[in-house]
């Protein structure tokens, strides 16, 4: 007979995790070669193409994105279902407007997660299915610039709030061991300068996790390093439905860090990323939701001399922009120079003035022997309406 422990591991294997990745990164950098290498040890595992209307090259967003599902199988551990974006960035001799067409995508899933929950029954087989967070981003970068380019930089400061990044470098044997421990260490310095926060390993050691592996802090890796080969076959290119890719290789040396990562991805580190994204980084992002909500809410609801202070040149109201930070939020409530704050501010004026004539009131009746039932009765009448 099974023990306990047997069956609850035979069943948990059997359930099926999502994870939903980002990829995004300069054309011809390796992410699509990543994805194969994903499936190359399962005949079970493949790749599908999704063509949609998000698949394709879009003018206004400066990307190129298309949509795959990745089916993950092992005899090890649970079937592992992954909806997968992946963005082609600096394209264009102008990229200034990809890091806020990112942010909005990004946003865009997260809001689409909240308005669901809004709703009084949800749709029919609500699951992890229709769960399109995106839980993890990999910042594919060629390390060309000796650290991060200034779109890589503006990029990681619009989504970092939003989901979990790491950040790769690809086609890594491009450089030596030295050169590769320098650009690692400008990369960790540019994100250190500019105030951004990537995936936290914490205290993990690498020993602790994979065999054989040095006693070091993750952490101290990152950015992780890649190498892969790709071996192009005749007439085998992926295609909607279907699984055709080219054999793809790793090669593994000291500098390439692939195993590590797809370890920490779909092994050591899977749950803590969905976990960051539920708990952290959605509730952050509902909170503010939510605040803007209650703030549009407050403006309505102020008198029409006020919302025209508010409103454009068309007599429309103006957008709300508020900070990403809830407590910042929270400050512009305070604010008493629009909306509400002018009403409140005329209230509590009118109060004070009540409140000195109470006061005079009062002096008066001091001087005198005693109020009269009629002074009495007005002084409370006054102090009632106050």
């Amino acid at each position: 007979m099974r023990t306990v422990e047997e069956l609850r591991r035979r069943k948990n294997s059997r359930q099926v995790i999502h994870l939903n990745v980002l990829l995004i990164g300069p054309r011809g950098i390796g992410k699509h070669s990543f994805l194969e290498n994903l499936v190359k040890n399962s005949e079970q595992s493949k790749i599908i193409e999704e063509l949609d209307n998000e698949g394709s090259e879009n003018e206004s967003s400066n990307t190129t994105s298309k949509h795959y599902s990745v089916n993950i199988h092992n005899d090890v551990s649970s079937p592992i279902a992954m909806d997968v974006t992946l963005c082609n960035i600096m394209d264009r001799l102008n990229n200034s407007s990809s890091p806020r067409k990112l942010r909005e995508y990004i946003e865009s899933q997260l809001n689409s997660y909240l308005m669901d929950e809004f709703k009084v029954s949800r749709e029919n087989g609500y699951n992890d299915t229709l769960d399109r967070r995106l839980h993890v981003c990999l910042l594919f970068i060629d390390g060309s610039a000796n650290g991060l380019h200034e779109v890589e930089i503006e990029i990681l400061k619009e989504i970092y709030s939003l989901i979990n990044v790491i950040v790769v470098v690809g086609k890594a044997d491009r450089f030596t061991v030295g050169d590769m421990e320098s650009l690692k260490s400008r990369v960790r310095e540019d994100i250190l300068e500019h105030n951004i926060s990537t995936f936290d390993f914490g205290n993990d050691f690498m020993d602790d996790i994979f065999e054989e592996s040095e006693h070091t802090l993750i952490k101290d890796h990152q950015p992780f390093s890649i190498i892969l080969s790709k071996r192009e076959t005749p007439n085998q290119n992926i295609s909607n439905g279907e699984d055709k890719h080219s054999d793809v290789k790793s090669m593994g040396n000291n500098i390439s860090n692939l195993e590590i990562l797809k370890g920490l991805i779909l092994g050591s580190h899977l749950q803590e990323l969905k976990y960051s994204t539920n708990n952290f980084i959605y509730e952050k992002f509902r909170t503010r939701k939510l605040l803007e909500r209650q703030y549009e809410k407050e403006l309505l609801s102020a008198s029409s001399d006020d919302r025209n202070n508010i409103t454009s040149e068309e007599g429309e109201v103006s957008p709300i922009s508020l900070p990403s930070d809830p407590k910042s939020i929270l400050d512009v409530f305070s604010q008493k120079n629009i909306g509400v704050g002018k009403e409140l501010e005329e209230k509590n004026k009118i109060i004070e003035a009540y409140q000195r004539k109470i006061g005079d009131l009062e002096k008066i009746l001091e001087c005198s022997n005693g109020p009269s039932p009629v002074t009495r009765n007005a002084l409370c009448d006054i102090e009632h309406f106050v």
